[in-house]
């Protein structure tokens, strides 16, 4: 029995045409979280959790945590800040990066201690990531 598995990105979207397969859904499941961006975030105090399936790991593109705009805010929208502040912390890709790269899963608590010295105190703020799994070697 020979099986043909044909894969097609077209528009970032993952088609597979599969002739006497088994488990196609599986494979379809499985290349699609390897292909695709993934973007996970937490607000302070939180646990930011990000996963990869089986025989991948995970490789941070990006991460961002600073001032929140309304991701995490419970305030009403008009009486949040309007003016933006630069509250960036510039340790956020190295601290994440230590963290999580090369690994299957990872969890790293949001807050302003983990990140270095808080340059915006009393705002709330949000850790953003966005990342890949990449297949294990």
């Amino acid at each position: 029995f020979q099986r043909l598995i044909v894969v097609f990105l077209l528009s970032n979207e993952l088609v597979i045409s599969c002739t006497s397969c088994n488990r196609a859904e599986y494979f379809l499941g499985y290349l699609t979280k390897l292909l695709q961006n993934h973007t996970a975030y937490a607000c302070d105090g939180e646990y930011l959790s990000l996963h990869c399936p089986r025989h991948s790991t995970i490789s941070v593109q990006s991460a961002f945590y600073g001032q929140d705009y309304h991701m995490c805010s419970t305030q009403e929208p008009e009486t949040r800040m309007t003016e933006p502040i630069n509250c960036v912390a510039p340790t956020s890709l190295q601290k994440v990066l230590d963290e999580c790269q090369n690994l299957r899963s990872c969890q790293l608590l949001v807050n302003s201690r983990v990140f270095g010295p808080d340059l915006c105190p009393g705002t709330t703020k949000v850790l953003l990531v966005s990342f890949k799994c990449k297949p294990s070697k």
